[in-house]
């Protein structure tokens, strides 16, 4: 006969296990929360549209890859450039009175082609590769010059 103060096996089976369960679900969460996300494909091209709306504007801000670049009309010329500015790695804004790209962070200027002008860098903005076809939409490429 049985002790009414024993503990049987299942018993103490379920009372040792049953955290340890609970315990290895949180461990199974936090790993899943801190893991990588997957990272998206990145895009080969962005359609930006035709020529004559681009020329006929001031330079376009857009989202490309997960960046900032501007779209602009150079003369004959569609430009894209990167938006970070390559000295602090802010990201510069277009000045239509002046004409030129301007970092908020340090007063680094870049005229439109992307050639610093004044300011503590030396480097241009980083400027993609553009397909412009006189009949189709005008691509960004996802690659720089």
């Amino acid at each position: 006969m049985r002790n009414r103060n024993q503990i049987r096996r299942r018993d103490l089976i379920a009372f040792i296990g049953t955290p340890f369960a609970y315990a290895a679900g949180a461990v199974a969460l936090v790993l899943r929360f801190l893991s990588p996300l997957p990272r998206a494909r990145a895009q080969e091209s962005l359609d930006v549209g035709r020529i004559d709306d681009i020329r006929g504007s001031p330079p376009r801000r857009l989202l490309f890859n997960g960046r900032s670049i501007y779209v602009l009309a150079d003369g004959e010329e569609i430009r894209a450039f990167d938006a970070e500015c390559t000295h602090s790695g802010g990201n510069v804004n277009w000045v239509s009175g002046s004409q030129c790209f301007k970092c908020p962070l340090h007063g680094a200027v870049f005229s439109r082609r992307g050639v610093p002008i004044a300011g503590p860098t030396r480097r241009p903005l980083r400027e993609y590769r553009v397909v412009a076809p006189a009949d189709g939409p005008v691509l960004v490429l996802n690659e720089l010059k």
